[in-house]
């Protein structure tokens, strides 16, 4: 760590999704946002664990989320600063995505012996995850926070989530459905590929009938996006076990289909993806991450 880096700390949030072989070596601080389950709330990765959460849920389940109250922002804060903490990374899903970041700024704002950069991804679960990882690498390598702010549009530019759902009423019941309203009603047998735009909401990217035209979809889609790339970064990731099969399916397929030109290529499963993206998105998702340089 340099010199300008003596206490930055980065933190982040439970809608982001990090693989944990990384999160070992960089590790990140989480405020967990609330998931309801039949109006029972908990908050992620405090209360409830990930495990916990997928042993628990079936498809009859009501699953909501809220974000965290501003005493617990303020909470959150507080012990940074008695850990000497001076400047924050605060690295957050899309503000499109939830009114968390405006009551986040406000609490964030009081803290005014604390210097902290907020960062909205503009991206959700390992999209969102992603452009942490970016940032919290080149600030590791010697770049500034204030020059990290500078660099955020490109690293955004540079990543893209696509996921696909079995049903579209998680989405529709907790409003986040987006851009992709359109799709409702859309008969059985249609699974839609989602991703997150550069506005930072739920877009359709377009609609295949049945599996395997989907993951073939996706897959084009990400040898398309990583073309002439040197350095390429995928996560594919998944929900319910049921989604296993489908994700190890997509992981084959865009691995075959990635060019010998990459020069460096990382690869990452995230085998459940977060409880938070599970409440808006349902327990039957499966998608994949990409970021190329």
């Amino acid at each position: 760590m340099g010199g300008n880096h003596y206490m930055a700390v980065f933190v982040t949030d439970s809608a982001c999704d990090y693989p944990e072989e990384w999160l070992e070596k960089h590790p990140m601080r989480f405020i967990g946002m609330k998931i309801g389950i039949n109006n029972e709330y908990y908050t992620d990765g405090v209360d409830i664990s990930r495990e916990e959460f997928y042993n628990r849920i079936t498809e009859k389940d009501d699953l909501k989320t809220a974000f965290p109250s501003v005493g617990e922002i303020e909470s959150f804060y507080q012990k940074l600063r008695e850990e000497g903490v001076k400047e924050v990374a605060a690295v957050h899903f899309s503000e499109k995505l939830s009114g968390f970041l405006n009551t986040y700024r406000l609490v964030v704002g009081k803290f005014v012996d604390m210097k902290v950069y907020i960062f909205d991804t503009r991206n959700a679960s390992i999209g969102a995850g992603f452009v942490g990882m970016r940032l919290r690498e080149l600030f590791e390598s010697g770049v500034t926070l204030t020059e990290l702010r500078q660099r955020l549009d490109d690293i955004r530019k540079r990543t893209m989530l696509l996921f696909s759902v079995t049903t579209l009423k998680y989405l529709q019941k907790n409003g986040k459905i987006g851009k992709a309203a359109g799709l409702l009603g859309s008969l059985l047998k249609i699974h839609p590929v989602l991703t997150i735009d550069e506005d930072g909401e739920v877009n359709k990217y377009t609609v295949c009938r049945g599996i395997k035209k989907t993951i073939a979809s996706m897959t084009e889609a990400i040898r398309k996006f990583v073309k002439d790339k040197r350095w390429v970064r995928i996560a594919v990731g998944r929900g319910s076990d049921k989604m296993l099969e489908i994700m190890e399916q997509l992981k084959e397929k865009v691995q075959s289909a990635l060019p010998s030109s990459i020069e460096r290529l990382e690869f990452f499963r995230i085998n459940r993806i977060s409880p938070t993206v599970i409440c808006h998105s349902g327990p039957e998702v499966f998608g994949v991450a990409v970021y190329a340089e």
